[in-house]
């Protein structure tokens, strides 16, 4: 008796999207809010190779044993009028599995389910295969990914995150890699990915804006388990790729970030500049995030951040916190800053002060009464203010060098450091002399005051 009825309509029946089965997990059909656990155990190899052995023509089994991939597709099926489905193979040494994906939908009643025989003389295939009376909406044992069998990149984007990792890079033909300290590392344990793997994914992804480059594609996806995915997608030599980052749901807290109480204390001041530097290779948006999760725990305030990604969403505690996302052009962050100073927020948060006229913007609004915030990249102190006075022709420079002295508060600078313990920050507060020094542009002898 053929299982393939029995396996299209343990989808169809449920409404779902796919039936995943992989040797050594429980089967489950995956739907948007979750999956429903079709079995208290794991599918054998066996019985995964016998459902392989069903829906895939000789060929395509060839092919799977030659290459470790396959995908074929079936349609006009008499049992299941208007739908169409993928089948996905792969058997690559240990992993052997197969997915059927729902392509197509139909809105047609569907016919009723025969019944699979579990006598114990039948195949044991048949018997390893959901039963369509086995999984009713109103009993089926649903879950949230990943919490039991996760689909592949599930799997992998939960193991990127117990590694650490800040982002997980899947490409056809290579094994997954993952951004660990900012250097790149293999996942251990994981074989090179097939092009067929890599589609299945992109099939499972939401729909986006259409864009104008097919092979180029940027998205944010929602998984329930693990949270917001901006993903990215690309084709190069070798075929199809994914870059995938976690946008964290919570903000990094200043401890964790290992700020100090001096720099804690800086957000309870209602107006100025606060300059936040880091290495490059490092991220100062950490401490930005860091000291907006204090604002917003800690003061009734409106504050509006300008960011050129959001690396964490802060959702409004006792203060009410809108971001923006800018992208990489300094022109967008300009215009998103002053949209937000025309809402008035109480304090300003700018990641990346790359511009005089952001710069200017930024003083400006600290001058006018606000808090802000800013977020750039240098080592020291006297580098840091040089590099910002730097910005402006040279003509302009003395009177934006007078602006910063006045409204300057802080510089909060991560030093460079190989040593493998709490990150050090040196602070400097702006006091008459540090602004007698800002004014003029003796931005080395600050280094003595510290």
């Amino acid at each position: 008796m053929s299982l393939v009825p029995s396996l299209l309509r343990a989808i169809v029946t449920v409404d779902g999207d796919a039936l995943v089965l992989q040797a050594g997990e429980r089967p489950y059909v995956a739907l948007a809010g979750g999956q429903i656990n079709l079995s208290s155990g794991g599918m054998t190899a066996d019985a995964v190779s016998d459902v392989i052995g069903q829906l895939l023509p000789p060929e395509s089994q060839q092919i799977l044993t030659q290459f470790g991939a396959v995908q074929h597709d079936i349609a006009d099926l008499h049992d299941f009028p208007g739908e169409q489905f993928r089948i996905v193979a792969t058997n690559e040494g240990t992993v052997l599995g197969v997915e059927i994906r729902r392509a197509a939908r139909s809105a047609a009643p569907m016919p009723t389910a025969p019944r699979v025989d579990h006598s114990p003389s039948a195949p044991a295939a048949q018997a390893a295969a959901p039963a369509p009376d086995a999984v009713p909406a109103a009993h089926a044992d649903r879950v949230s990914p990943p919490e039991i069998e996760p689909a592949l990149l599930e799997r992998l984007l939960r193991r990127a995150l117990d590694d650490g990792a800040t982002a997980l890079y899947l490409s056809t033909g290579l094994a997954p890699r993952l951004r660990l300290d900012d250097e790149m590392a293999t996942m251990g344990g994981m074989a090179a990915l097939t092009a067929a793997q890599i589609e299945a994914i992109l099939r499972r992804a939401p729909e986006t804006t259409a864009s104008a480059d097919p092979d180029h594609r940027e998205w944010f996806w929602d998984f329930p388990a693990l949270g917001r995915v901006r993903c990215a997608s690309y084709r190069d030599t070798r075929g199809l790729g994914l870059v995938l980052r976690v946008v964290p749901t919570t903000a990094p807290t200043a401890r964790q970030v290992g700020l100090s109480k001096e720099i804690e204390a800086l957000v309870a001041r209602h107006e100025g500049l606060v300059l936040l530097a880091s290495p490059r290779g490092r991220s100062a948006g950490s401490s930005l995030a860091a000291l907006i999760d204090l604002i917003n725990r800690t003061r009734r305030v409106h504050l509006v951040s300008v960011e050129r990604e959001v690396t964490a969403l802060h959702q409004s505690d006792i203060a009410l916190i809108s971001q923006r996302e800018s992208g990489r052009s300094p022109d967008r962050a300009l215009a998103c800053a002053r949209a937000a100073l025309r809402e008035d927020p109480d304090v300003l948060a700018i990641d990346a002060l790359q511009t005089a006229d952001l710069l200017s913007l930024a003083m400006d609004a600290a001058q006018s009464g606000r808090l802000v915030l800013g977020a750039l990249r240098g080592g020291t102190v006297a580098g840091v203010l040089a590099d910002l006075a730097a910005l402006y022709p040279a003509a302009q420079r003395p009177r934006a060098l007078v602006s910063m002295a006045r409204v300057l508060t802080a510089v909060a600078v991560e030093t460079e450091s190989t040593a493998a313990e709490t990150r050090r920050r040196h602070l400097l507060m702006n006091a008459p002399e540090v602004a007698a020094l800002v004014a003029d542009g003796r931005f080395n002898e600050i280094a003595r005051l510290g």
